[in-house]
């Protein structure tokens, strides 16, 4: 029966520990053969960039792989989406964009939170209304085809996770009573940089409860 598989963690730190040990019989000999000292210290600095670019994408990889397993739907109730109630009103936000946005959060029943979109701070018109609807134990919404759904739920906020046609994950934490902030996380495409995720942020100040 073959014995068990060593993780490709070990199998690096053994590369590392005989690359280390090697290191003082060749610089001993480097008076005397200075060509095979330079062959062995080059070839040991090429060795150690590789297994230092294995380790750094084995460690974005593995927290891709945690964030797409963690990212279950929670349980809720219609009592646990009082919690939320905090939310309400008309907010207006700042960030990552170019110029401020302007937002209304309200409950058009106890189970469905709509999100109205303005097109400027007269809040003359409404651009956009997104749902968010509890269904089957899961509070979720989007819009055009893209859903997501809440992951957590506690006093200060509540954190969505990717359901459907979106990579990103964002929650709303309450700062205060007439102030909140909406951290987003976003997974990166295999051509962008190392970092699986980057993060955008916003904030929003209350102009008036509903």
């Amino acid at each position: 029966m073959p014995g068990p598989r060593r993780p490709i963690q070990t199998k690096i730190i053994v590369v590392l520990i005989l690359l280390e040990s090697a290191t003082p019989l060749f610089c001993a000999l480097r008076d005397s053969t200075q060509s095979i000292y330079h062959v062995f210290m080059n070839f040991k600095q090429t060795i150690l960039i590789v297994v230092s670019a294995l380790a750094l994408g084995l460690g974005c990889a593995n927290r891709s792989a945690g964030q797409n397993t963690s990212q279950k739907p929670a349980k809720l109730t219609t009592p646990d989406l009082q919690k939320l109630r905090w939310i309400e009103g008309t907010w207006r936000g700042t960030g990552d964009v170019d110029k401020p946005f302007f937002e209304r959060y309200r409950f058009e029943k106890d189970s469905t939170l709509a999100v109205d979109s303005f097109a400027d701070a007269t809040l003359a018109k409404v651009t956009d209304t997104t749902r968010f609807e509890l269904k089957d134990g899961e509070f979720g919404g989007g819009s055009e085809g893209s859903r997501w759904v809440a992951v957590s739920l506690d006093d200060r906020g509540i954190e969505f996770g990717p359901a459907a046609n979106v990579r990103n994950s964002f929650r709303w934490e309450q700062e205060s009573k007439d102030i909140w902030k909406r951290p987003s996380c976003f997974l990166r495409t295999a051509i962008s940089p190392p970092d699986n995720s980057f993060l955008r942020w916003s904030a929003g100040r209350l102009l008036a409860k509903t």
